[in-house]
């Protein structure tokens, strides 16, 4: 994953959990004591995959949409066994949300 994008995250990650938000992006980095099903380590392979990939299938907004998918999975403690986001044909997801994470409305932020 980009640095930037890496910073990111974990910025917004950090808003619910910052210890978590830590440790989600440094397993992420550098895979170490990953379970067989961590979503940390489904994400990981994901994005390697798609970097060592010539076509790099990846767009921004399928990147971007696992890796909100594999946070959430991750605070809530859930395994997953395959990572992915259907934005096409007839079983469509919506663009998932940052779970827990609370944002300001622009009649807020003025």
């Amino acid at each position: 994953m980009a640095p930037g994008l890496a910073c990111a995250f974990h910025f917004f990650f950090a808003q619910i959990h910052k210890s978590k938000a830590d440790e989600f992006i440094e397993r992420l980095g550098d895979g170490a004591n990953l379970s067989e099903h961590s979503p940390i380590l489904r994400l990981r392979d994901r994005l390697n995959k798609d970097r060592a990939s010539r076509k790099r299938d990846m767009g921004d907004a399928e990147k971007a949409a696992i890796i909100i998918k594999a946070w959430n999975a991750y605070r809530h403690g859930r395994e997953l066994v395959t990572l992915k986001w259907q934005n096409a044909g007839p079983k469509k997801e919506t663009f998932p949300v940052i779970e827990g994470l609370q944002l300001l409305d622009a009649s807020e932020a003025a």
